[in-house]
């Protein structure tokens, strides 16, 4: 659904949730706004967290089955949700968080050839393991390539271990495959469950929009713009920056971000930012901006090619178009009439 230009921005005179009632006594913050960041953990990230707690577990159970990829599939599903709520320790270490994140999804810093390293070391196993190597020897990333890479190595004839490959044979490759990914996937249910014990309640609502931004700077700029040629990319287009090239989940990833920003929009079964548009008479955007999500999820979910073949086929395009138009609205009249900042990454980002 296309956006009628400016009709929000002409109400920045009007902006601000300051509108709503007052600060709390003592605090500074609007009591409304304390509430949308106290049920931000309870009502959105904790049940998002224990859905990836799960869905590993379901996932370690089903490794050795025909079940293993659609297992992976649900757990990247409920993962990308995550992916718009990095609060607290999930978030940056330069903007104060702890690089958590990375430890159970590191894209789009991946190495299949690390990984292929690692298969044939035989070391996945050691009380060490996590804590000697680098975050692309592991997490969903990882265990994406575990369970879906082809059975030749990734790994150029210089790293040296094409005989140590050859050795292992198709048989022990895929047993090998196995054991690694049964420690990752515990590795990644265990991360997911002790996070979810965490602080995670936003320090601020700037805080909170900054997270749910992913949809602007990760969502529609680098899994999209990016692998479609609109920016940093030296060719026509750049299909294989798409983002789970192995599995082809590309687009379910880009449902997932969305659903995860939906989620946070509404603040589940609490209070969230639609309510505060709601306190300061603009309902309207916030229907408008919950419609455009749900065009963007329903785009995302119709797309079952894999991303980077569907290149080119013009889906790909009116995805970006529908993701676009969602963070219009995101990053001009919600910002504007709510008196949010953008985030430092995005500033000057008129695209």
């Amino acid at each position: 659904m296309a956006r009628t230009a400016g009709s929000w921005l002409t109400l920045a005179a009007l902006a601000g949730v300051a509108a709503c009632t007052g600060p709390s006594e003592g605090t500074g913050v609007d009591p409304r706004v304390q509430q949308v960041l106290e049920a931000f953990a309870p009502q959105v990230l904790v049940p998002a967290l224990e859905a990836v707690a799960a869905d590993a577990d379901a996932l370690g159970a089903a490794l050795s089955t025909d079940g293993a990829q659609a297992a992976f599939a649900t757990l990247m599903a409920s993962w990308q949700q995550v992916e718009v709520l990095q609060i607290g320790p999930l978030a940056s270490s330069l903007s104060g968080g702890e690089d958590l994140r990375d430890e159970i999804y590191s894209w789009p810093t991946v190495n299949g050839c690390r990984v292929d390293q690692e298969t044939v070391d035989e070391d996945w196993d050691s009380a060490s393991f996590f804590e000697d190597n680098l975050v692309n020897s592991y997490g969903l990333d990882a265990l994406e390539h575990l369970l879906f890479a082809p059975l030749e190595t990734e790994c150029p004839e210089q790293v040296g271990i094409d005989d140590e490959w050859a050795a292992l044979g198709e048989d022990g490759i895929e047993a090998n495959r196995l054991a690694y990914a049964a420690v990752v996937t515990s590795e990644i249910r265990d991360q997911a469950s002790e996070l979810s014990t965490r602080d995670l309640q936003p320090s601020s609502i700037d805080e909170l929009f900054a997270a749910i931004f992913y949809v602007d700077t990760m969502t529609k700029d680098r899994k999209l713009a990016q692998p479609l040629g609109q920016m940093d990319c030296e060719d026509a287009t750049c299909p294989d920056d798409v983002e789970s090239l192995p599995s082809g989940l590309g687009a379910a990833n880009i449902a997932g971000n969305l659903r995860g920003f939906r989620s946070a929009f509404t603040g589940g079964e609490g209070l969230g930012f639609d309510d505060l548009l709601t306190d300061v008479g603009h309902d309207d955007l916030g229907v408008e901006i919950l419609a455009e999500t749900d065009e963007a999820i329903a785009a995302a979910d119709a797309l079952t090619t894999p991303l980077d073949e569907a290149i080119g086929s013009g889906d790909v395009e009116a995805l970006h178009a529908e993701v676009k138009d969602v963070t219009d609205l995101l990053k001009g009249d919600l910002a504007t009439v709510l008196a949010l900042q953008i985030p430092v990454e995005a500033d000057g980002d008129n695209d």
